[in-house]
């Protein structure tokens, strides 16, 4: 029981690890033409991220 919990433990670890690192790629590819920080910028870099699937 205690095996079975830790290797769900580590793929649940896995898939977050996954996730995280792709949404700092969306992060980064959404900053990249965008040099100033502005409203707008802001406001199409959050549209850019929820239209972007995790898988």
């Amino acid at each position: 029981m205690h095996i079975r919990l830790t290797k769900l433990q580590t793929r649940i670890d896995f898939m977050m690890l996954i996730i995280y690192t792709h949404m700092i790629m969306s992060i980064m590819n959404a900053m990249l033409p965008t040099t100033v920080w502005k409203k707008s910028d802001k406001k199409n870099i959050l549209r850019r991220l929820k239209n972007v699937p995790f898988f």
